[in-house]
């Protein structure tokens, strides 16, 4: 692939030095690191085929970055922020040296809440084309852990029926944020993986970080209520939306987990990884956070 990448890559950027995956196996998305004689490149090669929901999120990634929010800049090719290789949506940025914390203290989770917060704030003057945030669901399908399927996604209507009656606080939020989207650079942290914003509930992006944290059984020190309580403070949210929250990780929890399901009974994963994600479920369904 690296050659494949070098030849496409050739015509627009000067002499390129060399060329190394940089992702792990875990990560959907492959990301390599493209050295030339001039700068450093990270090139993002994307699993999904969806172009407008990528294109969609460059552009605001691109809005964030010229307001100087802390996130990488993404690159033109001929035009667009977006291109092929192959059959592969790509996209350049320009590289950041830093790293991900999977096991973060809780200093370090503050300051992912900081930055999380300053996204929201300056979303609130963005006004241009944005997705609407919805559940994505998998149906379930014959075979093993269809009733388990059945359960949970029964579970899902009944809180969902509970959300929609509420009247959440809500604007531009990331859509995917976990831990893991966080690269800290010397003094400096960088929220990653725009391609999933969209506007919705900011109790929807809070509760993914609780969940991919608190679902984790090494991140047990990490104190919930102090990560509320640091968006509440910010204000982000208000109080009356923490009963809800629950609710909200809840819901995450499912839905990674039909995800999982979903993956194991098309060859995509391994048993393990489903039963891994149900002891995910069970660690949050044990979740105590204030207001609840």
């Amino acid at each position: 692939m690296t050659e494949i990448i070098r030849s496409e890559l050739s015509r627009q950027l000067p002499e390129i030095k060399g060329i190394s995956q940089i992702s792990t196996p875990d990560d959907r998305n492959r990301t390599y690191k493209v050295i030339c004689a001039d700068r450093t490149y990270a090139l993002k090669m994307y699993v999904t085929k969806d172009e407008a929901r990528v294109k969609v999120g460059l552009c605001i990634q691109d809005y964030f970055f010229r307001r100087g929010f802390e996130c990488p800049s993404p690159m033109r090719v001929s035009g667009e922020f977006l291109f092929q290789i192959e059959d592969n949506l790509a996209a350049l940025f320009e590289y950041a040296e830093g790293k991900r914390i999977l096991i973060p203290s809780q200093e370090e989770v503050s300051r992912m809440v900081e930055s999380s917060s300053c996204f929201y704030e300056l979303g609130k003057d963005y006004h241009g084309r944005c997705l609407i945030k919805k559940w994505e669901l998998p149906k379930p399908r014959p075979g093993k852990f269809y009733e388990e399927s059945i359960r949970f996604l029964n579970q899902m209507g009944e809180i969902g029926h509970r959300i929609d009656d509420c009247s959440l606080t809500s604007g531009l939020i990331h859509g995917d944020l976990n831990h893991g989207q966080f690269l800290f650079c010397d003094n400096e942290i960088m929220l990653l993986d725009f391609e999933r914003v969209s506007r919705g509930a900011y109790l929807r992006d809070i509760a993914s970080l609780l969940f991919f944290l608190k679902s984790d059984s090494r991140n047990s020190h990490i104190d919930g209520n102090q990560i509320v309580r640091q968006y509440l403070d910010s204000g982000v949210i208000e109080q009356r939306e923490v009963h809800f929250l629950k609710d909200m990780v809840c819901a995450h929890s499912i839905s990674y987990l039909l995800g999982r399901i979903w993956q194991f009974n098309h060859g995509q994963t391994a048993e393990i990884e489903v039963l891994k994600s149900i002891r995910k479920f069970d660690n949050v369904e044990e979740m105590v956070i204030d207001g609840f």
